[in-house]
């Protein structure tokens, strides 16, 4: 199967069958797939998805981000200013991450206990 990259050059893409394990969980998937009915789908979906607002994802991501930051910097001599500004902005996006799932009541989100 040839295809054109952006410059109009064909490229060669290859076609060639998948690794029989690959071909076995396909298989499987979609047979578990093609089993569903549309109950079955609709109750999986109202019952697995956590809705959150946006507000709320970026606040758990930056939560994550910042606690990972000062994991990295614990236990080092802040000797520079990227350190210590580092530092200072990992410990003011903690608490902002916090105080944002605080005030939408999900804490649970990052395992802080109420």
């Amino acid at each position: 199967m040839a295809t054109t990259d952006l410059i109009g050059a064909q490229t060669r893409t290859s076609t060639a069958p998948l690794p029989p394990l690959a071909a076995k969980a396909m298989a499987s998937l979609e047979a578990r797939l093609a089993s569903r009915t549309v109950s079955d789908q609709l109750a999986h979906e109202a019952s697995t998805h956590v809705r959150i607002t946006p507000d709320v994802h970026r606040a758990v991501v930056r939560y994550g981000i910042c606690r990972d930051t000062l994991a990295e910097l614990d236990g080092q001599r802040i000797t520079t200013t990227a350190q210590f500004n580092a530092l200072a902005s990992a410990q003011d996006g903690l608490a902002e991450a916090v105080a944002t799932l605080t005030a939408a009541g999900r804490l649970d989100l990052i395992e802080v206990a109420a």
